[in-house]
């Protein structure tokens, strides 16, 4: 069941996961100009 450092854990892939995001549109977007 959830422990803090597995929440902690997740929250930081999630937060991983976003920027990864952000930036693989932010390149497409440079790449489509």
């Amino acid at each position: 069941f959830g422990s803090i450092t597995q929440k902690k854990v997740i929250h930081r892939k999630a937060l991983y996961d976003l920027n990864f995001g952000v930036m693989e549109y932010w390149s497409i977007g440079v790449l489509a100009e």
